[in-house]
């Protein structure tokens, strides 16, 4: 029996092998390009969340120093404001009291400390020696913010200017209070935020309009 050798119709000829070598270097090429679009679509989500993130940590932290300052207790018990270069511990009125709380920068960390509430000048004496002694690895201190280069505070009394807080602390408490922080790594800069205190005279002062 005789066998016929047919050929294929013009235009059903298979590929050879460097077209298909070929064909799979272009698509490699391709894929490659477009992984590199992805993964660099997603690290700019990355960082755009992270800075995100920070600015809305940053937020909360100044919000909390405003609630903070705003909930001020004035007593004769303890001085009513202290407000000295990378610390400032005050007396604040909470739903079962006061507590006494502390700001304060050490090693270019934003710390904040918090003592329990109370409602005897007894215990409040003590919270406000023992807020002196603090060694920032306290289990009730928090750190809010790193790499803080600077913290510094101003008081205003009413005047065209500001003062250095650390003037007014024996007298009577601010009308306000400026708070310049300045930030290195991820949130470089410069923040200032202004704060109005609450018109609470100090026991057995008269207070002044």
């Amino acid at each position: 029996m005789r066998r016929h050798c047919t050929r294929p119709a013009l235009g059903q000829r298979g590929f050879t092998l460097v077209e298909v070598l070929v064909a799979m270097f272009i698509m490699a090429v391709m894929a490659g390009m477009a992984w590199q679009g992805v993964d660099a679509i997603s690290r700019s989500r990355t960082v755009a969340q992270a800075s995100v993130d920070r600015t809305l940590r940053l937020g909360t932290v100044l919000a909390q120093w405003q609630a903070d300052l705003q909930a001020l207790h004035a007593t004769r018990s303890i001085p009513p404001l202290y407000l000295a270069n990378q610390v400032a511990r005050f007396a604040r009125t909470t739903p079962t009291g006061v507590q006494v709380v502390v700001w304060q920068v050490r090693a270019g960390r934003l710390q904040r400390w918090a003592s329990p509430s109370t409602t005897r000048v007894a215990e409040l004496q003590e919270y406000w020696l023992r807020s002196q002694q603090l060694m920032g690895n306290e289990s009730a201190q928090l750190t809010l913010l790193e790499g803080v280069a600077r913290w510094q505070t101003y008081c205003s009394d009413g005047g065209p200017g500001l003062n250095n807080c650390e003037s007014t602390q024996e007298s009577a408490v601010p009308l306000a209070v400026r708070l310049e922080m300045q930030l290195q790594g991820e949130l470089s800069g410069q923040v200032t935020r202004d704060t109005a205190l609450p018109r609470i005279p100090l026991p057995g002062v008269q207070a002044t309009n």
